[in-house]
């Protein structure tokens, strides 16, 4: 509603940020859980409540918890209505008490809970109105809506937060008035990033370009706000048309798995959306060419994924070879268009209105993910792999529930219902796309390796199950290229430690690709562990199984060693005597993965990177790993003309050998994490 909000020159106590920072930190929306927040007020809107007794005001929040103090902050959206009684039935949500020294006590309510913030919320977004003045004359965040209906404003009825929900806040709405439908579901954004959010672009195109597929758009609500390279707009809030009475199709799965019963007529409708889904977004966003560049990005991706999924199970590291066997395959054989997709596809995100009428919803992507990469053309298949993922997680949890009760069949009956479907609504998928799923697949279900190790660990035997089934099924050849290697591919040992060309290039600060020489690496001898320590006494590596491994002295401080005993990758720490008499524990910077994601180094490869600063220059980072956590600093350059790059500091003497960058492919960035480094 515009008007003028009415702003009291008074202190408060406490005051509203160390409110926040006292509850945010409980909010299953809140990314850094565990972790002291790091608060800073970015700015706030306000909107007037036509009965002038809450105070309505949405604060923008930086946390720098998870990051470096700068351009790692998360932007959280803070929705707050002020109160001088308490709100009945909001016991849940509230925030806290704060003493206003004009107004007295204020109870101070998570504003999506209170239908005075829902309404005037509602009214901005379908009349297209903006927020209200301020009675001081400071505006620092403007908001408008995008609504069609600007003369008619609706009356709210009643309104409920759905629960369960962790990127985001959902509203379910009753409203009159104003030509909407009776029940609305608005989205609240709850962390923010400049630019246009999918899930309203996205749906808005797709209502537009073919009816039925998902629910009907009511309106968006669109901010500008201040940050460090001046104003920028994203999208807020988005409101769509709500079916009652209906549940997502995961929740059916459950039910229909358990049971035994037969769910192929929902799969079969599923296959049929999913592909007029997109063909729908190839119309509205257009399709590109998959690049080198493409298709190096998701071989690295899977690559990655693999290497963080082995230390999470080191038994997986045994299916290297059937790994890089599907790597081959993908990269030699004729890949389809990239276009937009709906990049976090699963039954969750499927409204099951009946047997074979479904809807499709949640077009956000993967809300931790930075929003450029959310946008970034892929693999229609990609949402294909991740819809078959679903099934087999509705066999996989009830086979938990139930104590070993076997559902594998009714996953693979719906599968195969599902692709059959979506094949036939998009004739001439070919026969190549099963090699190309089957990839997608692998990748997926590698996520979902990492995924639970860290959040769910009873769950993990789900995804580990499907990697060991999905690599079973791989090719069996695999022909090495020697040209081409990441930190977890096999090695020649003996031409490792033995290899004078590459260790004199380390020696004379040339080497391209020290993570090549330095590391761990697997080959038939067993696992072999490089370290550059040339001030060292001597040198052993512990590995994650408690083995100790006596690396001996190459040469200039080369130290090398293999062990029979250990024949797959694993984490490891060395252990270094400097001879003042203590062994010290050192994490090896050349056993982590590149800092910099797949599709990071396909926009710099473009030349269509837009947010340079969040991935070149030095950023505290942080790892898990079986042998504990690690922090440090990431650095990443771009320096295309380069042979080599080094990081040196006080750290490492401004010693110019220590610390050789790698070259990330063609992307023309040098990248190196160093463990253990401070700030600064």
């Amino acid at each position: 509603m515009t008007g003028v909000a009415e702003i009291h020159a008074a202190t408060l106590t406490p005051s509203k940020l160390d409110l926040v920072h006292a509850w945010i930190g409980q909010q299953r929306w809140y990314n850094a859980t565990g972790s002291e927040p790091a608060l800073t007020r970015v700015g706030s809107y306000r909107f007037v409540d036509p009965a002038g007794e809450v105070g309505i005001e949405t604060l923008l929040i930086a946390d720098t918890s998870g990051g470096d103090g700068g351009t790692d902050a998360v932007l959280y959206q803070v929705p707050l209505t002020y109160r001088g009684a308490p709100l009945a039935g909001a016991e849940s949500a509230l925030v806290g008490t704060m003493q206003h020294s004009v107004l007295g006590t204020r109870w101070v309510y998570d504003a999506p809970h209170d239908p005075a913030y829902v309404a005037e919320l509602v009214r901005t977004i379908v009349t297209g109105g903006r927020e209200a003045d301020r009675s001081d004359g400071v505006v620092e965040v403007t908001v408008r809506g995008d609504g069609a209906a600007s003369e008619a404003a609706p009356r709210l009825v009643s309104a409920r937060v759905l629960s369960g929900e962790q990127s985001n806040t959902s509203i379910i709405c009753q409203v009159e008035g104003a030509g909407l439908p009776s029940d609305v579901i608005v989205k609240v954004f709850r962390t923010l990033a400049a630019g246009d959010n999918p899930d309203v672009t996205v749906q808005g195109a797709l209502a537009a370009t073919d009816p039925g597929l998902v629910p009907a758009p009511v309106g968006s609500l669109r901010g500008t706000w201040p940050s460090a390279a001046g104003s920028v707009s994203g999208h807020l809030a988005v409101a769509q048309a709500f079916v009652p009475g209906v549940r997502d199709a995961w929740r059916v799965a459950l039910e229909v798995c358990r049971a035994g019963t037969d769910f192929t007529p929902t799969a079969r409708a599923l296959g049929r959306v999913t592909a007029r889904i997109h063909g729908a977004l190839a119309t509205a966003f257009g399709t590109t060419v998959a690049t080198a560049s493409a298709r190096t990005a998701l071989l690295d991706s899977i690559r990655s994924r693999y290497a963080v999924a082995v230390t999470a199970v080191p038994a997986l590291a045994a299916h290297q070879g059937a790994v890089e066997a599907t790597l081959d395959t993908v990269a030699t054989m004729e890949w389809p268009a990239l276009q937009r997709v709906h990049g976090d596809y699963h039954l969750g995100q499927i409204l099951y209105l009946g047997a074979k009428d479904v809807l499709a919803i949640d077009f956000e992507g993967e809300p931790l993910r930075p929003l450029a990469e959310r946008t970034v053309p892929d693999l229609a298949l990609r949402d294909v792999a991740g819809m078959v993922r679903s099934f087999d997680y509705v066999a996989g949890a009830v086979r938990m529930e139930a104590g070993g009760l076997e559902r594998q069949d009714w996953a693979d009956t719906c599968r195969d219902a599902f692709l059959a479907a979506y094949r036939e609504t998009i004739p001439g998928g070919g026969p190549t796309d099963t090699a190309m799923l089957a990839a997608l697949e692998l990748d997926k279900a590698l996520y979902e390796v990492g995924y639970e190790a860290r959040q769910r660990p009873a769950w993990l035997p789900i995804p580990r199950q499907a990697v060991e089934r999905l690599l079973a099924e791989a090719p069996e050849t695999h022909t090495p290229d020697p040209t081409v290697r990441s930190t977890m591919d096999p090695v020649q040992t003996q031409a490792l430690v033995a290899d004078e060309s590459a260790i004199t290039a380390f020696l004379e600060g040339r080497h391209s690709q020290p993570h090549d020489l330095l590391g761990h690496h697997v080959g038939p001898g067993g696992l072999t562990v490089t370290a550059y320590r040339p001030m060292a006494r001597t040198v052993r590596a512990r590995l994650a199984d408690g083995t100790v491994l006596d690396l001996p002295h190459v040469r200039g401080g080369v130290w090398s060693g293999t062990t029979d005993v250990a024949n797959a990758s694993q984490d490891y720490r060395l252990l270094v005597d400097y001879g003042d008499g203590v062994e010290h524990e050192q994490d090896d910077p050349y056993r982590f993965i590149p800092t910099l994601g797949e599709v990071d180094r396909f926009l710099i490869n473009e030349g269509r990177h837009e947010q340079l600063w969040t991935v070149l220059g030095s950023h505290v980072r942080h790892y898990e790993g079986p042998m504990g956590d690690v922090w440090g600093v990431s650095f990443a350059v771009w320096a295309p003309n380069a042979t080599a790059v080094h990081v040196v500091g006080d750290f490492n003497g401004w010693d110019r050998i220590s610390h050789p960058m790698r070259r990330l492919g063609e992307s023309g960035v040098w990248e190196l994490f160093i463990p253990a480094r401070p700030r600064g």
